[in-house]
């Protein structure tokens, strides 16, 4: 028996000696998890950052870093072979952030890229990376007087300097209405300077997005509404200029995108009608109108010909002290100081005939309708004026004068009845002032006199855009008055049908050619007459007059 417990104790001796454990946890291998876990999390915070920076969506990309991490980190300490766990852990981890980098350099241009080596050492280190200046052009400020602050990311700062260019250049230029639609894999910038639209410029998709969402936030739109049209109204003032515009900004949602439309108001929302271009006999006449007690005046055009700058114009050339104003519009353009403005709301139960009816229950004295749609307003304005006395100026879509005046009388539905209210219907077109500082004076050749039907002899002086502006060097000169175009601003040309005593006979008798001739033995003057005159005014060219005629024979 001894003896097989000395054999069994030599037996032991000769077996390898069991180990220590130290424990279940390296100290060492914690503190280079820790030091990897510390070098994930710069990156990926930048990454979180720049995602909200650049519209994209931030909970997505913030739950992919770190499900890829927390993958990562797993198979890391639950891997026998940890140097195994650690390759896991990185390929998981940074691997995220790599798919993250790729996807949103693809949005960007060359120069943004993240996977730059010089941009992606000043994230880390939290630098900024733009390569610009910031710089404040223009002031901008909601109607409540809130002025943003200057961003201080970088990609937020790129964007808010976009913002910044654009309206400079817009409000340099003179433009009018300020444009950004989509059109494939980016946007366009259209600027319509003086009635003729321009692209200004290109943005790329993302940036575009980014910009809309920032005009969206500064006017006090919801960002997050991409859909549903929203409209809002932005005060603008250009540094070191002495004069605030207002911008009306309306967006709407489409399949392609959502576009952004934004009006300056000008010098037109000051305008009387001294201002519009009238020639002297048709100013004449507008202003004993103003004195008539009752009747119906009709503004016609096409769109955007300036139908409602007219109407406006009328209106605040009315004592509105003294007489109750009100107005009936599907669009208002502006506020007018003293009169009430009534603002139909499509979708409603109420029809525009309705609200002008109830209009007119307030018993004002002077009604502005804008427009006249269909026939039963048309009735409606017809029954106010013959059954209250009252005075009603409306807008009209027609292609001419004469035709505003047969569908007025048509639509009226009465020949007694609209001889007996109609005072007078206008047409007007819209066209460009010629620049008076850089204008060329030039004699026409005798074939365009003829076309002109003038005499081939006559001692007419046209005017026109400056052919050539170039210095002593031969570089060219750009007009300071209006930036290069040639044009500054717009006036109108206005054919007027005066409804006298032979013409009211006529439209009693309900015989349109009858209508016809009463029309051209008053003083009527074709639309072509009275553009010719302003040509020879020196006011517009005879280029701008063909340019106008030929895009309302598109129409």
């Amino acid at each position: 028996m001894m003896s097989m417990l000395i054999l069994a104790q030599a037996s032991v001796d000769k077996l390898p000696g069991i180990p220590v454990d130290a424990g279940f946890f390296s100290l060492a291998k914690m503190i280079v998890m820790l030091i990897f876990v510390f070098l994930w999390a710069l990156p990926a915070s930048w990454c979180s950052r720049d995602a909200k920076a650049m519209s994209l969506n931030q909970f997505l990309w913030g739950l992919v870093l770190i499900s890829g991490a927390t993958l990562g980190w797993f198979f890391w300490i639950t891997m026998p072979m940890y140097a195994l766990g650690l390759i896991f852990f990185l390929l998981l981890s940074f691997g995220t952030m790599l798919v993250y980098a790729i996807y949103r350099d693809s949005l960007v241009e060359q120069e943004d890229k993240i996977l730059r080596l010089e941009n992606m050492m000043a994230a880390i280190r939290g630098e900024k990376t733009a390569s610009f200046q910031i710089e404040e052009k223009v002031r901008l400020a909601n109607t409540m007087g809130r002025e943003p602050p200057i961003p201080e990311e970088p990609e937020e700062q790129k964007i808010y300097q976009i913002v910044q260019d654009m309206l400079f250049d817009a409000l340099w230029r003179r433009a009018g209405e300020i444009e950004i639609i989509p059109a494939g894999e980016a946007y366009r910038v259209i600027f319509r300077i003086d009635g003729v639209p321009g692209e200004y410029t290109k943005i790329e998709k993302h940036a575009a997005r980014s910009v809309i969402d920032y005009i969206k936030s500064v006017a006090g739109m919801d960002v997050k509404e991409h859909r549903l049209p929203q409209s809002a109204t932005l005060i603008a003032q250009q540094i070191d200029v002495d004069r605030k515009v207002e911008i009306d900004i309306e967006t709407k949602g489409s399949t392609t995108g959502e576009s952004v439309l934004m009006n300056v108001r000008a010098e037109e929302a000051r305008f009387t009608i001294n201002d519009i271009g009238l020639t002297k006999s048709q100013l004449q006449y507008f202003q004993k109108l103003l004195d008539v007690p009752k009747g119906l005046v009709i503004f016609s055009g096409m769109p955007k010909s300036g139908i409602s700058t007219t109407l406006y114009a009328v209106a605040r050339s009315i004592d509105a002290f003294t007489q109750n104003i009100h107005s009936v519009e599907q669009q208002p353009l502006m506020t007018l100081d003293n009169i009430t403005q009534n603002i139909y709301q499509e979708g409603t139960d109420e029809s525009f005939e309705k609200l002008l009816r109830s209009v007119s229950r307030r018993e004002p004295d002077v009604i502005l309708v804008d427009p006249c749609p269909d026939p039963e307003t048309a009735v409606m304005m017809s029954q106010i004026i013959a059954d209250k006395n009252k005075k009603i100026f409306a807008t009209l879509r027609a292609s001419n004068a004469m035709s505003a005046l047969s569908r007025i009388i048509r639509w009226i539905n009465s020949a007694d009845l609209a001889g007996e209210i109609l005072l007078a219907v206008t047409f007007q077109r819209l066209v460009r002032k010629l620049c008076p500082a850089c204008k060329e004076a030039y004699k026409p050749n005798p074939d365009m006199l003829r076309k002109l039907n003038l005499s081939a002899k006559a001692n007419v002086t046209f005017y026109r855009p400056p052919t050539q502006l170039v210095d002593k060097k031969g570089n060219p000169i750009i007009c300071p008055t209006c930036q290069g175009t040639g044009y500054l601003g717009r006036t109108g040309i206005f054919e007027m049908i005066v409804v006298d005593d032979n013409l009211r006979k006529a439209i009693m008798t309900g015989d349109g050619n009858k209508i016809k001739i009463a029309v051209k033995q008053s003083r009527f003057i074709p639309w072509e007459r009275v553009a010719l005159e302003k040509v020879i005014e020196g006011v517009t060219s005879i280029q701008e007059i063909v340019r106008v005629t030929k895009e309302a024979q598109k129409k």
